[in-house]
């Protein structure tokens, strides 16, 4: 209530009985991988194809490179509706940024290159009297066709034009340190190392953990092409620390189906897909058009975008609809199984290792979405990620419930019933949960029983909530009776 003091009429905002809850996004992806350009253990967000161009292959010949899955995997992302992801570029441990150190009478200014790697072995400074303004020069960088330059600086840090600031906020190639410039033939860095020489899965565990500070930020994981036993045991021992991150797993190219079941039955985890087989992209570094085999986690998780994006995070993200895009061929044919068939799906569907096959009419699909946990709660893709968007946003749409006055019967206890009740009630009108009414659906509970007086003594407030989740369906029976019934 506000502060009275002259007689009037007055206006308050007055809170209604409940706060919206948004659903967070579960379509943000992270991959770990190997690039030339781009910062060493740091993960950064990109935004489309174009964006992962300049920020790990700015001024190189190409994003795509032989010993890497990388950008083939980013690049199918974004072919598959992915939106925005998080790249990590991993290393041995000894990679170094080049650099170029100008002296002066009055100073040293180190300009050095702005990722780590020996690109920057081709990177030139060069400072140039301007003859237009007295007291100013201009800096030219240039990097194979890429050249940048910089008008008019000075060398004053209260300028505007200092020269430091100035270049520091809008390069793509270089950063300067403070101090003072003055005219220099051109100059190349040197020093720049790219340490992608026997990469070790202890490597990409460490890459992995760098993604602890963003955690919360990302949802789909993927180390493209990284398949040894180890290294998957390893993303799923990850990812299952919070259970929020679900990684994306490819098999080993080429494996029959009696080899990718030996692996599956050493692989568990709270979350976690498996696919098979790797498929085929025109390489675009192949100067005749070859074929380059690729994994497929890259393209999966854009389908998973995709779908998210256009059926919601309750829709398995296979069927007809989950098509692959940008890909010409798998690298392996999988016999589809059925009624009395004995096909190879009918051998990895039930150990949950989904399929990537050709259905006539449609193309290339995905036709399985089992995870790997064994509990069959959480059989689904959809099941998992369902989860983890209505934890998360319930999670973040009661913040506000820290630090309000908590008793028995609080006014908090109903506004935080009411916001709750509104969401799920707004996820079963859209048709996201099961149940033919909102009791069906989903129940909440915030009283007495599960917030008694000696855990409010002890500062918790507890929001007991279940919902009834939609399920896939897999096994579509069409029943045939012979004969006329009647009714």
């Amino acid at each position: 209530m506000g502060e009275y003091l002259t007689p009037g009429v007055y206006t308050e905002n007055k809170k209604n009985g409940y706060s919206p809850i948004e659903s967070v996004s579960t379509s943000t992806g992270a991959y770990v991988g190997i690039a030339l350009r781009g910062k060493v253990g740091k993960p950064t967000i990109v935004t489309s194809w174009s964006d992962y161009i300049k920020k790990y292959a700015g001024g190189l010949e190409s994003p795509f490179i032989i010993n890497s899955d990388l950008a083939y995997a980013v690049n199918g992302f974004f072919k598959n509706g992915g939106k925005r992801c998080y790249i990590n570029r991993v290393d041995n441990g000894a990679s170094e940024s080049a650099s170029l150190t100008i002296n002066t009478t009055e100073n040293e200014v180190t300009v050095g290159a702005l990722d780590e790697g020996d690109w920057g072995n081709d990177v030139a400074a060069t400072i140039i009297e301007n003859t237009y303004t007295t007291g100013t020069f201009d800096v030219r960088i240039t990097f194979n066709d890429e050249v940048e330059v910089y008008s008019a600086l000075s060398n004053d840090p209260a300028e505007q034009t200092y020269f430091a600031k100035w270049i520091n906020n809008r390069s793509s190639l270089v950063k300067f340190s403070d101090g003072k410039l003055v005219a220099t033939a051109e100059s190349k860095l040197t020093g720049g190392v790219t340490g992608n020489d026997n990469l070790t899965d202890a490597d990409y565990l460490r890459a992995l953990e760098e993604f602890d500070p963003i955690i919360d930020d990302i949802n789909l994981l993927s180390v493209p092409g990284q398949t040894s036993t180890p290294m998957l045991k390893s993303i799923l021992d990850y990812c299952s620390k919070t259970a929020e991150v679900f990684p994306i797993l490819d098999m080993p190219p080429y494996s029959s189906v009696e080899e990718l079941r030996t692996i599956r039955q050493q692989l568990t985890g709270v979350v976690g897909a498996l696919y098979d087989p790797w498929i085929k992209v025109i390489d675009p570094i192949s100067t005749t058009g070859d074929y380059r085999d690729v994994p497929p986690s890259g393209h999966i998780m854009g389908i998973y975008a995709r779908t998210i994006a256009e059926r919601g995070t309750h829709k398995a993200p296979a069927g007809v609809e989950a098509d692959v895009r940008g890909i010409v061929d798998l690298t392996t044919i999988r016999s589809v199984g059925g009624q009395n068939s004995g096909g190879d799906t009918d051998f990895m569907n039930p150990v949950s290792i989904n399929a990537i096959i050709t259905k006539p009419n449609y193309g290339i699909v995905v036709w399985g979405a089992r995870t790997l946990n064994t509990d069959t709660n959480f059989r689904y893709v959809s099941d998992v990620l369902f989860n983890i968007m209505i934890k998360k946003s319930i999670r973040n749409g009661t913040q506000w419930c820290c630090f309000e006055p908590n008793y028995i019967d609080a006014p908090m206890w109903t506004r935080a019933y009411n916001t709750v009740r509104a969401y799920l009630h707004t996820l079963w009108m859209n048709g996201q949960l099961a149940g033919a009414s909102e009791s069906e659906a989903f129940w909440i509970q915030i009283d007495g029983e599960n917030n008694t007086q000696e855990t409010i003594d002890n500062g918790f407030f507890y929001i007991d909530f279940a919902y009834a989740p939609t399920k896939p369906a897999e096994f579509i029976v069409n029943r045939i009776q012979h004969g006329i019934v009647s009714y």
